[in-house]
């Protein structure tokens, strides 16, 4: 009777640990998850010290019971759950996609704004979105539509400053009652600058601060500020 509980015991560890062997050492993977956290040792009570991005590629060092050690591509070691990183990668660099989506809330020249924004991360680094914003004024309302590549200099960090530029139109459109007035169609070049903050996998929260130049072409441009506050979803 003995002799049959050690072989079920046996039968439930090997399957148990069957997808910690396909870990193999020195196996190169690439993240699929938008983010991986590593940890400095093999438990959740071991500190986050990096945070892996999707797209990057990571080198499986060794294993413990749940846990997997990698390095980075910047030789950054740590311990990952093995949850998290194996059902989660691939060998194929095309098999991953990076799209976002996000909506914002802010002040455009004074007046409410609501963006929504769609993006796609070229790398670790750069980001390219459309952004579209409607700004209700009092007696006029702004409606913008711009392209912006944006950098994030620290992508490993939860925390993360980032710089943007970008292009695109604004439509200003005054309130019919009071004055009969064409809408006023121009192009604008766009500065940004802002910080991020990973809440999850998932979703990041941003503030950011954007400088519109307005192409009016009179004697001079003008300019526009804007604040918003928002939050992206990754798929």
């Amino acid at each position: 009777m003995h002799s049959y509980l050690r072989v079920a015991v046996m039968i439930c560890a090997l399957t148990l640990t069957t997808p910690l062997l396909a870990a193999e050492p020195d196996r190169d993977v690439i993240i699929k998850s938008p983010y991986v956290d590593l940890h400095t040792g093999p438990g959740r009570g071991y500190p986050i010290t990096y945070s892996v991005e999707q797209g990057q590629t990571v080198t499986i060092k060794g294993q413990r019971t749940g846990w997997i050690k990698v390095t980075t591509h910047r030789d950054i070691s740590g311990w990952a759950r093995a949850d998290d990183l194996l059902p989660r990668t691939t060998t194929d660099p095309s098999a991953y996609a990076n799209w976002q989506v996000g909506f914002a809330l802010g002040d455009f020249n004074g007046a409410r704004a609501t963006s929504v924004v769609a993006g796609y991360r070229l790398s670790e680094h750069f980001t390219m979105a459309l952004i579209m914003t409607q700004a209700l004024g009092q007696y006029s309302d702004a409606h913008v539509a711009r392209v912006q590549l944006s950098h994030q200099s620290l992508p490993g960090k939860r925390w993360s400053p980032f710089f943007g530029i970008g292009a695109g139109t604004l439509t200003h459109s005054t309130d019919a009652t009071l004055i009969k007035t064409q809408d006023r169609n121009n192009n604008l070049l766009t500065v940004s600058i802002g910080g991020r903050y990973r809440i999850d996998r998932r979703y990041i929260v941003s503030l950011e601060y954007t400088n519109h130049m307005v192409l009016t072409g009179r004697n001079y441009n003008e300019e526009i500020s804007q604040w918003t506050f928002g939050i992206n979803a990754f798929f």
